[in-house]
């Protein structure tokens, strides 16, 4: 995730408070989709990308879940 120091927000009318909540990140409503995330993945079966997979294992990691 970028911090509010790596945007461009000149000429936005955006207080910093609304950027901070823009990039949050509530790991617990993340770590809650993961079942339904891995469910939903799953119904492609050999179609998905192994790359996809590993990915979706380490945010799961990130998030706790594992």
């Amino acid at each position: 995730m970028p911090s509010k120091n790596d945007l461009d927000l000149k000429g936005l009318n955006i207080k910093d408070s609304e950027v901070t909540e823009l990039l949050s990140v509530d790991a617990g409503r993340w770590g809650a989709e993961i079942p339904e995330i891995e469910e939903f993945i799953a119904g492609f079966g050999k179609r998905l990308p192994a790359r996809m997979k590993v990915q979706l294992e380490k945010m799961s990691k990130r998030l706790g879940n594992a």
